[in-house]
């Protein structure tokens, strides 16, 4: 929401078709945006561990 300040790593939701205005602070921020879905849901299994 507007004047939010997030901590780092966090991530943000935004509805479909929405805009996001930021600033970064002084020493600026890496965002990664993704878009779509996920076309193989299937392939992405989580890592197996032996105990």
């Amino acid at each position: 929401t507007q004047g939010d300040a997030l901590p780092r790593y966090a991530w943000l939701r935004l509805p479909v078709r929405s805009q996001l205005r930021a600033i970064a602070g002084s020493t600026g921020c890496t965002v990664w945006i993704k878009t779509g879905h996920l076309a193989h849901p299937e392939l992405l299994t989580a890592p197996s561990h032996s105990l």
